[in-house]
């Protein structure tokens, strides 16, 4: 079973090179954007054997969609394809996948439980606080915060990453994150925060204030809603700088639901604050 922080890892690659081909094919470089899908496909072929079969069918789906982008900006009559060696791998990956199921009795595990991250060496940290005013102060690397019920929290300094397991009822205000933010349980409570990636899990009656470099992922998720920023924010221009977080665009609205495949209609899930 992958962990929550791989999982993060690879979610952060891939996102890097799907914003980059959201600015190329917005720039119609045909070429440009047919290398960025075979990198995309590439890396998720490398990645198989440590994602869960859900994350592994949306990348595809994400690459598919790619393929149709491509088209569109494409010349008529002119088709993308990969290369030959390209296909044999992936037969090559189908058939092993085939020869490891029947080395399990035909049994496979192909659930995508997340595990909350485990982090010996978080270098700030709150856990099993209930009704409480909470503030972390001049953070400068791992920020975890497990078991919260019914306070809130002030996180300021430069956070490298930020993991949250199982915070109920709370109000959670961080600085920029220069890294990544992983949720893993998170009802009847908000966030506001500025990061390169999101991924959100069991989520149920949220809200999420932010500015984000890439697209939000959220997966077994309930009545969550996305919107930018308050005018308030208290982070500071050198909180900013220090997380390396540009302040002239902002992808709140783009989300990904990882339970919801059909990209033909809007995700019941979320919704975007009016």
């Amino acid at each position: 079973m992958v962990s929550a922080s791989e999982s993060s890892k690879f979610f952060a690659l891939f996102s890097e090179k799907a914003a980059k081909f959201d600015e190329t094919v917005s720039s119609k470089n045909v070429d440009d954007c047919r290398a960025l899908i075979l990198e995309c496909q590439t890396l998720v072929s490398a990645h198989s054997a440590v994602l869960p079969a859900r994350d592994l069918q949306v990348y595809k789906e994400r690459i598919e969609e790619f393929k149709r982008m491509l088209d569109n900006i494409k010349q008529p009559k002119k088709k993308f394809g990969f290369s030959k060696a390209t296909k044999q791998a992936n037969e090559s990956q189908v058939r092993n996948e085939k020869v490891d199921e029947a080395a399990n009795g035909g049994l496979v595990d192909h659930s995508s439980n997340i595990q909350a991250p485990v982090t010996k060496t978080a270098a700030f940290s709150l856990d099993n606080c209930d009704d409480q005013q909470l503030q972390l102060n001049d953070v400068h690397g791992e920020v975890e915060l497990r078991n919260l019920n019914r306070c809130s929290v002030k996180i300021s300094g430069s956070p490298a990453t930020l993991y949250m397991s199982e915070v109920h009822d709370c109000q959670i205000v961080c600085d920029p994150v220069a890294s990544s933010v992983l949720i893993v349980g998170f009802r009847g409570s908000s966030l506001q925060v500025a990061c390169q990636q999101l991924r959100i899990h069991k989520a149920q009656n949220a809200v999420f204030r932010l500015h984000i470099v890439s697209r939000s992922i959220i997966e077994d998720c309930e009545d969550v809603s996305f919107g930018d920023l308050p005018s308030d924010y208290p982070a500071t221009d050198g909180a900013w700088e220090a997380a390396g977080i540009l302040k002239t665009k902002n992808n709140y609205k783009l989300v990904d639901d990882f339970n919801w495949l059909n990209v033909q209609q809007p995700s019941p899930n979320w919704k975007l604050l009016e």
